[in-house]
């Protein structure tokens, strides 16, 4: 099982969704999705009808675990209704609070990604988060060097020099490599038509778009050759 934590204020649940189905379709991988406590974004955009406080649902195959509160809750709930939570080849998690740095933190975690935007509420909340994990020894950023993903509909590189002084005085390994993720008018259209259409479409993003999430994909993927992982992606999009 290999565990991939996405931390920071930025909302992401989208990104996570078409990352997980890159990692799912590569490997025919099982892969669960742990939707952020705080926000439960995944509540409102994945179609099930259900009214528990928490539960796992599937969506384009794959497990979207919502509303869980920690480890402890999602291992009851999989020994109930007989899931094997050992089973998932990928666990993926939206760390968006310190609530959840203390609830998921205990766990060790493969590959960390820090996604910001270059709003400086969520640079700032963000590094609040940093520090908190860092004070509380959480596996979240256990021996692992994290990889910065930079958000933006427009790109200022004076915002950005502020990003890197603000993480650097944390004195986390960072990858040195950031990877930047613009956002245009056209690929806020198409994230908000899959929201409606329940589905996790990837033919209609702009081609910067979809170079950021590959690139993700391919760090996750690290025993694989980026082509690799290129050709994947594009036999995913013929099927939208």
């Amino acid at each position: 099982m290999k565990i991939v934590s996405f931390i920071g204020y930025k909302d992401k649940s989208e990104l996570i969704l078409y990352v997980c189905k890159n990692v799912k379709l590569f490997h025919n991988a099982k892969v669960l999705f742990i939707d952020s406590y705080t926000t439960q974004k995944c509540r409102t955009i994945i179609p099930a009808i259900v009214n528990d406080k928490h539960y796992i649902t599937t969506f384009e195959d794959i497990d979207i675990a919502i509303g869980f509160n920690g480890y402890e809750e999602i291992f009851e709930y999989c020994e109930e209704y007989l899931i094997n939570f050992e089973d998932y080849d990928y666990v993926f998690l939206d760390v968006n609070s310190i609530e959840m740095c203390e609830s998921y933190g205990r766990k060790r975690v493969d590959y960390s990604f820090l996604v910001t935007s270059y709003d400086k509420y969520d640079v700032i909340k963000s590094t609040v988060l940093l520090h908190n994990l860092i004070e509380t020894n959480a596996k979240l950023l256990h021996k692992n060097i994290v990889n910065k993903v930079y958000c933006y509909t427009v790109l200022n590189t004076s915002d950005e020099k502020y990003i890197d002084h603000s993480f650097t005085e944390l004195k986390i390994p960072f990858n040195e490599k950031i990877i930047h993720l613009p956002l245009d008018e056209g690929d806020v259209s198409v994230i908000i038509q899959n929201q409606y259409a329940e589905k996790i479409l990837f033919k209609q993003l702009s081609s910067i778009y979809k170079k950021g999430i590959i690139e993700i994909a391919s760090r996750i993927l690290e025993e694989e050759k980026k082509a690799d992982v290129e050709r994947v992606f594009k036999n995913i999009e013929r099927g939208g």
